[in-house]
């Protein structure tokens, strides 16, 4: 299980909540998302001015900036199969690569959204 400490630092633990391990503490982190396959966490990070998405790789604790958007706050989601990843940002939603972050497109006027399970949108 991934957690942000009060100091807004992300960390992982074990069921029995005993084997705690500091993953990152660069960032104020916000709104945590796995991917499927476990390897990485999304997560948000806001400086007062823009809000950023960072992706962070649970192995190493290498930490990589995924998308920024000036304003309060972006989140991010997965796709069921990992290969891309959705941030809701500034009122759109932005379709990104799950391996380059690349932008690969943008919905307008986007409130809610959430993955189709067969993976098809």
């Amino acid at each position: 299980m991934a957690f942000i400490d009060g100091n807004g630092s992300i960390a992982i633990v074990d069921s029995s909540g005993k084997h705690v391990r500091q993953l990152s503490n660069s960032h104020k982190a916000r709104s945590l998302a796995w991917s499927p396959d476990g390897s990485k966490i999304a997560y948000q990070s806001w400086d007062g001015d823009e809000s950023s998405l960072w992706i962070l790789t649970v192995e190493n604790g290498i930490e990589v900036l995924a998308f920024k958007e000036e304003g309060p706050g972006c989140s991010g989601s997965w796709s069921p199969d990992g290969k891309f990843l959705a941030v809701d940002a500034g009122g759109s939603l932005y379709i990104l690569s799950g391996s380059t972050y690349e932008v690969k497109n943008r919905v307008p006027y986007s409130l809610r959204y959430v993955w189709s399970p067969d993976r098809n949108g």
